[in-house]
């Protein structure tokens, strides 16, 4: 008799709990004379529309990370936010670099979760591994050309970030 195939997906750091997202934004919230400021808060904002659109995506901060902005330079604190999809597990974070991709992202996909890129990421570019830095190391993957179930690619912007999800969360397989 053949087993059902299980879903497995990178184990978690033992030591520092996950926080929600909301824990995480109230007690990281930048200073108002930041100037990027509203780009924290629209990254943010992104994040909690997610979880709107996502509801059991179970949104937590598994990292966080200081990035540094463009000039005029500032520090600001950023997640690394995992999320919990149908068909998926997701580790993201978001930088504000001078050019896109602006988003590097992490998937774990379930067995019967492999998806199709859809000129969403450019499938054979590899993450550079200080774009994975603040990654677990369970999530520092390969790009999608070498294992469709386990990837890391870069995202130019919010839309297609939401678009991926959208697919991931809903099953859409080649």
């Amino acid at each position: 008799m053949k087993r059902p195939s299980r879903k497995t997906f990178p184990a978690k750091k033992r030591g520092k709990r996950p926080q929600s997202l909301h824990e995480w934004v109230a007690a990281n919230n930048p200073s108002e004379d930041k100037e990027y400021g509203k780009g924290w808060w629209d990254t943010i904002e992104f994040l909690y529309d997610l979880l709107s659109v996502f509801p059991r995506s179970d949104a937590r901060v598994i990292e966080t990370f200081v990035m540094q902005t463009p000039p005029p330079v500032e520090e600001l604190l950023m997640p690394v936010v995992r999320l919990r999809l149908p068909t998926a597990r997701v580790v993201l974070k978001r930088e504000f670099p001078p050019l896109p991709p602006d988003w590097t992202v992490s998937v774990a996909c379930s067995a019967a979760g492999a998806i199709l890129p859809c000129g969403l990421f450019d499938r054979n570019a590899a993450v550079p591994a200080s774009d994975l830095a603040v990654f677990p190391v369970a999530w520092r993957f390969g790009t999608y050309a070498k294992n469709r179930s386990r990837f890391c690619c870069q995202i130019d912007d919010e839309y297609r970030m939401f678009t991926l999800l959208w697919i991931l969360g809903h099953g859409m397989r080649p």
